[in-house]
């Protein structure tokens, strides 16, 4: 466990120095991502104090994320070089041997390059060349070990308030439900979140799928929160980032070490069940709502750039920042 922790605190430092060069030439955006990961108390807890593989995972992502880079405007804007859709799809394949829910930003790939069928191409392959081989080592063991956790609730979901007891089993029916619903929020998220990182076309369609997935599936540990605190960091500051913030935070309350069985006396074993499986999952689906709200409101409190005026150079310091706008655009962006 040690030697974990150290090669997550490594992971993590590697992140937290990416963001700072991503991000150097805009101080306010800099000091924002440090907030968010760096020295996020909720982040250090999770990530290097809990021993998860999730930072690993991460990293990886977030490199194969940033590695594709616009080129032009308008339609053709989202053309990269089929060299870096290759990097990029190795990166994610990597970050899925970590962990395979990682897979989805493959989708999030597969949005920024719908325009270029060789991007597509190369990120598919990269995907499967950095994949494939790592599970076929590991063998069915994992698939097994993934099917006992169907329809299973963890702790840190909105799910308990309908669950009779801890990791109590969902009927099917109700997986399949909670799958369209997925799908559904992330269908909505890609239509109604700004893209204003457009010099990485690939990080609202991440942040969209990875927040999709993270507000409504079933089994979820606050650690998995690192799938969209990377991406978050990236994109400009907004309502979104309270919403994460309360996300994350009721999911680390709720599975604080300690269990309610060995508490005395009675009253305060009681007060812990009331605040890990009611308090909690309650406060976890009001950030759901507020998630939605922000959707079909798009009170996200930030200005879109226009399309036209995005640079020819992808440039995340000049991307998205409505204080560097011209009065008449800023007026059109809002």
């Amino acid at each position: 466990m040690a030697w974990l922790k150290l090669w997550n605190a490594i992971a993590f430092t590697g992140v937290m120095l990416g963001l700072d060069r991503l991000l150097r030439a805009d101080p306010a955006r800099r000091a924002r991502a440090h907030l968010l990961w760096s020295v996020n108390p909720l982040m250090l807890w999770g990530l290097v104090a809990g021993g998860h593989l999730d930072v690993l995972a991460a990293g990886a992502a977030l490199l194969g994320l940033t590695a594709l880079r616009a080129r032009g405007h308008g339609l053709d804007r989202h053309g990269v070089r089929p060299a870096a859709a290759l990097a990029a799809g190795m990166l994610i394949g990597v970050a899925a041997d970590f962990m395979l829910t990682y897979l989805l930003l493959g989708l999030a790939l597969a949005w920024a390059l719908r325009r270029s069928a060789a991007g597509l191409a190369a990120a598919f392959a990269g995907i499967c060349a950095t994949l494939l081989p790592a599970y076929a080592l590991i063998g069915t063991a994992i698939f097994h070990s993934l099917a006992k956790r169907q329809g299973k609730v963890s702790a840190d979901t909105f799910y308990q308030l309908i669950s009779t007891a801890y990791r109590h089993t969902l009927p099917h029916s109700v997986s399949l439900l909670i799958g369209i619903a997925f799908v559904a929020l992330a269908v909505l998220l890609l239509w109604r979140l700004p893209d204003a990182v457009p010099g990485l076309p690939a990080i609202m369609p991440a942040l969209a799928i990875s927040l999709a997935w993270l507000f409504i599936w079933y089994y979820q540990l606050p650690w998995y929160d690192t799938m969209a605190v990377g991406a978050l960091a990236i994109y400009p500051a907004s309502r979104l980032d309270w919403v994460v913030t309360g996300q994350l935070t009721a999911g680390t309350i709720a599975m604080m070490p300690g269990t309610t069985a060995t508490l005395h006396p009675h009253w305060l074993a009681r007060l812990d069940y009331l605040v890990t499986f009611r308090l909690m999952p309650a406060v976890l689906f009001l950030t759901l709502v507020a998630l939605v709200w922000l959707c079909l409101s798009r009170g996200w409190g930030i200005a879109q750039r226009p399309a036209a005026s995005t640079p020819d150079v992808p440039s995340l310091e000049r991307a998205a920042a409505p204080d560097r706008l011209s009065p008449r655009l800023a007026r059109q962006a809002a």
